[in-house]
């Protein structure tokens, strides 16, 4: 039975932040340091030693820049500076038994420490406050987000699509900036609301920026280089001045005029359009063929099975690659599916190339008639195959400038996203008889593109399309070894 298919890898909702910028870490390790801040407070640890490292938020964790260490600096700080452990009465401060670590002043050992934080700190009014910024927020941002693709799917109607690679045009996301306003505005509310004893979560965004800033290696670049990093990761100047207090000499930039930004838009477009080493898929629309499916263990056994098929049929249709028969690549099999439709109940193989780079984990190449893949033996037993990214000929792109590893809508996929417009040629026509048979009133979120995890060493994987009954996911997870099935073009 045909069943590939990784919604384990797909976030189905659309999302409202963006964990690549910096502001988002930013805010992960805001939230963490409360969270932790929190647990230590209302959880009784008896005697048990402390271990950070299991109160942290995992995905906080996975960012390489962030370490348990960075963590605990900024507790410490930021509770030798709120001291609500004094003020509120929980800790004595002329007892002999106050510990001088800061962390540990703020950890319930007791019941009676949990009851002392809830009756004075955590109030049933800091409580219900708390639960009405963070509805406030999300509506915000949802507001923000959805009104803003509405207005783009409108324009993009009207005028055609733009590459968001050039124009950014993605969807307005408040997230960044929101974040560290919404915590000051919780402190002002806390003192309106007439709050006695609360946390400055101003003070603890502030700290949480410059630990941020110095795990990202930010601390030591020159004004030039670090305002490069800004524009990069969307962080206003004005941001870096109120959290650190530095000031970055801003030189004007050169100014350009809409013929400028048009040329870029087209030269990317041409871009993305074109099929590396001049090779490009055959349209096969309009012609009488028929597809047959050839599922098979593993790719290289799928290529020995597909060609000694082919070399049976004389008359088969099959596409060629230096006069040897070759798989479909992903604007092939999607023609295939549209001229015969049971096809989009089953996943398939192609001949598209993802090659991913182990020193810049967010630069990724896609070509999409891979010579390399065309060439490899029916034994070949191992998941990827190895390479040297740099010397990959393929188109690159940067997986920060579109949404990856999630289910996108209509709009999103026919802005048109940069990698399925690389991987489909550029053929817009295509794009969108796609879109009309995937999204329906049932489903309006579908078609992720899904790329892989940083890996340790520069590798290539194939693209497989997954079965519409799993939204049809261009998804380069696979492995070669995985069952493998191609489709053999032969004359109806």
């Amino acid at each position: 039975m045909n069943v590939k298919g990784h919604l384990e890898h797909i976030d189905e909702d659309i999302p409202v932040r963006d964990e690549s910028l910096f502001l988002d870490m930013v805010y992960r390790f805001a939230v963490s340091a409360e969270d932790v801040i929190r647990s230590l407070r209302l959880n009784d640890y008896g005697t048990k030693e402390i271990d950070l490292g299991e109160l942290i938020c995992p995905d906080l964790l996975q960012d390489d820049n962030i370490s348990v260490e960075s963590m605990r600096e900024v507790l410490r700080e930021y509770l030798n500076n709120v001291k609500l452990d004094i003020e509120a009465g929980i800790n004595d401060p002329n007892s002999p038994m106050l510990s001088d670590d800061s962390i540990e002043r703020n950890t319930s050992r007791c019941n009676l420490d949990i009851v002392r934080w809830k009756d004075r700190v955590y109030t049933a009014e800091r409580e219900e406050l708390d639960l009405a910024v963070r509805g406030l927020e999300e509506r915000i941002n949802a507001y923000a987000l959805n009104q803003s693709l509405a207005l783009l799917g409108r324009i993009r109607t009207e005028r055609g699509a733009v590459i968001p690679e050039i124009l950014g045009l993605e969807g307005l996301r408040l997230n960044g900036a929101l974040k560290g306003e919404i915590r000051a505005f919780s402190k002002q509310l806390y003192k309106a609301a007439g709050l006695k004893y609360f946390d400055d979560t101003e003070l603890l965004y502030k700290l949480s920026f410059n630990a941020c800033m110095k795990a990202a290696g930010w601390n030591e670049l020159s004004d030039e280089e670090l305002l490069e990093k800004l524009e990069e990761q969307k962080v206003p100047v004005e941001l870096l001045k109120k959290y650190t207090g530095r000031d970055v000499n801003v030189k004007e930039k050169e100014v350009k005029t809409v013929t400028d930004i048009a040329r870029e838009v087209g030269n990317q477009a041409e871009r993305l359009s074109g099929c590396v080493n001049g090779e490009s898929s055959v349209d096969f629309r309009g012609q009488n063929v028929h597809y047959i499916e050839m599922p098979t263990a593993s790719y290289g056994s799928a290529l020995k099975n597909l060609r000694d098929a082919c070399a049976e049929d004389k008359n088969s249709k099959q596409p060629l690659l230096e006069g040897i028969p070759r798989p479909l690549t992903l604007k092939e099999s999607f023609i295939a599916r549209i001229m015969l439709p049971e096809l989009w109940n089953v996943y398939l193989d192609t001949l598209l190339g993802v090659a991913y780079s182990s020193q810049d984990k967010n630069k990724f190449k896609i070509n999409q008639v891979c010579r390399e893949l065309a060439g490899l033996s029916e034994g070949v037993d191992r998941s990827y195959l190895p390479i040297d990214y740099n010397g990959f000929n393929g188109i690159e792109l940067d997986r920060r400038n579109a949404l990856y590893n999630r289910l996108l809508t209509r709009e999103q996929f026919l802005a048109p996203h940069p990698a399925w417009y690389a991987a489909l040629e550029g053929d817009t026509d295509l794009m969108k008889a796609i879109a009309d048979h995937v999204y329906t009133e049932q489903r309006r979120s579908a078609l992720g593109f899904v790329l892989c995890d940083a890996p340790q060493k520069d590798q290539l994987r194939h693209l497989c399309v997954d079965s519409i009954d799993n939204n049809s996911n261009a998804d380069s997870y696979y492995d070669l070894v995985d069952g493998c099935c191609f489709l053999m073009v032969t004359p109806n």
